[in-house]
């Protein structure tokens, strides 16, 4: 959703078919910020934003969907408690 609003702002209007061609600028090769309020405010002052999301960066592709992902590997431990094995970031495509 976040992703969506910045493009928006990006684009300085509330209309899809507008904006949606901002959603891949916004998440790739920019100033990198991690809440809606830092990367509007990087918007405003006329800077290239790369929304990372919660759970990293998005790095859409030209097809407008994620391109890169964070990967996390679970198990449960001997009392039932659940551990992280490994984390791992996608290379990104795209």
């Amino acid at each position: 959703m976040i992703a969506i609003a910045l493009a928006a702002e990006q684009a300085k209007t509330n209309d899809p078919a507008v904006f949606s061609d901002a959603m891949v600028g916004v998440t790739r090769d920019g100033t990198k910020c991690a809440t809606f309020a830092a990367c509007s405010r990087l918007i405003d002052a006329g800077t290239n934003i790369d929304y990372q999301g919660v759970s990293g960066p998005l790095d859409f592709i030209a097809a407008g969907e994620p391109g890169a992902a964070t990967i996390e590997v679970y198990r449960y431990d001997s009392s039932g408690k659940l551990q992280t094995v490994k984390t791992v970031q996608s290379r990104p495509v795209g």
